[in-house]
């Protein structure tokens, strides 16, 4: 990314178009897909299985059953295993596109097509969280999103804690382009006596993942930290209720986002 483009996102990322205050008064932690490849279920799946964690996998429908520079997308079956697994569905653009270059009523139409995606395979399940395809967006983005979703999540790097935004929560990366152990150990260590709230993202998980991905290792260590630092993991769906308190209400109702 460009110096122009990386302050362009600081930028936004410093106005908050829907402020609130977090009302943690303990750290929380959420693991989050993007793109779900298929093997951050057939491979992280087993993972969070055994640590009886529960993910948030955001979901670009026109990615479903396809293979892009040798990554191997979801296909509907995956879709409803993590479903019925309890993991929460996201929504990450149909298209998978830069939501900056397009419209705000062509960005009306690929949400309601990636909602229509979804409900074909789960029924009635509409996703109340979202995610920024490659982090991009802006502050008209940040607003036509926000009337959707509870929650959108972004690429910024840190955690949320004091005033946060919810049409951009920050991000830790346990991509192995960035990877390091001992900034997720101080991290965990700092979260816990600062309550914060921590998202952690990646996309696929192999022995030879791709820069934007992780090894099943480094996906352990993370949720291994996390929890033994005696911080509760939940989906991004939850942490917004504890975030926001008890009903996680924010400005607008679910069938006005709808």
């Amino acid at each position: 990314m460009h110096v122009y483009d990386r302050l362009r996102a600081h930028i936004i990322s410093s106005i908050k178009t829907r402020p609130t205050i977090s009302k943690l008064t303990q750290s929380i932690a959420s693991v989050s897909f993007d793109d779900f490849p298929k093997s951050s279920w057939r491979t992280g799946g087993p993972i969070l299985e055994q640590h009886r964690v529960n993910a948030t996998y955001y979901v670009a429908g026109s990615l479903c059953g396809r293979t892009n520079n040798g990554i191997d997308y979801f296909d509907e079956t995956d879709l409803a295993a993590v479903y019925e697994a309890g993991h929460e569905i996201g929504s990450h653009t149909f298209s998978h596109c830069n939501v900056r270059e397009m419209s705000s009523k062509a960005l009306h139409a690929d949400m309601l097509e990636n909602q229509a995606f979804i409900g074909r395979t789960l029924g009635d399940v509409v996703p109340e969280t979202f995610a920024y395809p490659f982090g991009q967006t802006s502050l008209r983005t940040k607003n036509v999103f926000g009337h959707y979703f509870t929650g959108c999540r972004g690429t910024e790097y840190g955690v949320n804690r004091g005033i946060l935004d919810l049409t951009q929560l920050k991000v830790i990366s346990i991509e192995s382009k960035v990877w390091s152990k001992e900034a997720i150990v101080r991290l965990i260590t700092k979260a816990s006596v600062e309550p914060c709230w921590i998202i952690f993202f990646t996309h696929d998980i192999a022995d030879n993942p791709t820069r934007y991905g992780s090894t099943p290792s480094m996906l352990e260590t993370t949720i291994d930290t996390t929890l033994a630092g005696g911080i509760k993991m939940v989906t991004v769906k939850q942490g917004l209720a504890l975030v926001c308190g008890e009903n996680g209400s924010v400005n607008s109702t679910k069938a006005e986002r709808r």
